[in-house]
C-alpha cells in the first residue's frame, strides 16, 4: 500500500502545528497572536503599506479575519491606516514607530528559529524542498479550481 498519502498529511499537519504553538508562545511577550504576527512581517516587508486586501492574500486570511486583526492591531497601536481614499479597505496600512519596533524584533526571532531548522540542511537541499512544495502546492491549487468549476 502507498502511504504517501499518510506520511504527507501527517507531516504538513505537524509542522503547521510546530509552527502555531512556537507562534503562540513568542509571541506572549508582545501580546500577540499568529495572525497578527503575519499581518505585522508582511507590513515589516512592505514599508510603503499594504492595502487590506493585499494583506488578506498574503496572509491567506479572508476580509472578515483580517478586519478583526487590523482593529486589533490599530487598537495596539502598532498599525495606522492611510485615509486618502473614500474605499477604506483600498487605504494602505502602515506601521506606526511601535510597531516598527515590535515587527523588528518578531523578524528576529522568526530568524533565528529558521536559521536552527535550517543548520543541518544544505543550501541545494533547501531549495528543492522549496521547489518541490511549490509544484506540490500548484497541484494541489489545479485540482481544487477543478472542483470547484465542477460544482460551481
Amino acid at each position: 500500500m502507498d502511504t504517501r498519502y499518510d506520511v504527507f498529511t501527517t507531516l504538513i499537519s505537524n509542522i503547521a502545528k510546530n509552527l502555531q504553538k512556537i507562534k503562540k508562545m513568542e509571541m506572549i511577550e508582545f501580546g500577540l497572536k499568529g495572525n497578527q504576527v503575519q499581518c505585522l512581517f508582511y507590513l515589516a516587508t512592505n514599508i510603503e503599506g499594504v492595502s487590506s486586501t493585499k494583506l488578506c492574500k498574503l496572509c491567506n486570511e479572508d476580509k472578515g479575519a483580517m478586519s478583526r486583526t487590523l482593529k486589533e492591531l490599530e487598537s495596539k497601536k502598532l498599525i495606522f491606516i492611510e485615509e486618502n481614499d473614500s474605499k477604506k479597505y483600498r487605504n494602505p496600512i502602515c506601521l506606526t514607530e511601535e510597531g516598527k519596533m515590535v515587527s523588528s524584533k518578531i523578524i528576529n526571532k522568526i530568524d533565528t528559529m529558521f536559521n536552527e531548522i535550517s543548520k543541518n540542511i544544505t543550501l541545494e537541499q533547501r531549495e528543492i524542498f522549496y521547489d518541490v512544495l511549490n509544484k506540490i502546492d500548484f497541484e494541489l491549487e489545479n485540482i481544487c479550481n477543478k472542483y470547484r468549476s465542477e460544482h460551481d
